[in-house]
């Protein structure tokens, strides 16, 4: 519930024009989220994640291999 409530409120304040004309949002923002996920994943137990399922795991990294290759060819396509 702390998460959803603060998630709706990030999502409300930045309606607000002054929150966007702030100077470091953006920086602040992407430091917040790179915390955020760096917290959930020390919670992340692998031997646990690897001892239940490694097909969890093998299904994971084919999909990640699969959006890198597609971001990559779709960059040099289009020359980004």
């Amino acid at each position: 519930m702390t998460l959803l409530g603060l998630t709706s409120l990030a999502l409300l304040l930045s309606t607000r024009q002054r929150v966007r004309a702030l100077p470091a949002a953006a920086p602040a923002g992407t430091y917040l989220l790179l915390v955020f996920c760096v917290a959930v994943g020390s919670l992340a137990d692998f031997d646990a994640l690897l001892a239940t399922s490694s097909n969890v795991v093998a299904m994971t990294a084919f999909v990640m291999i699969g959006a890198i290759a597609t971001h990559l060819s779709v960059g040099i396509v289009l020359g980004i």
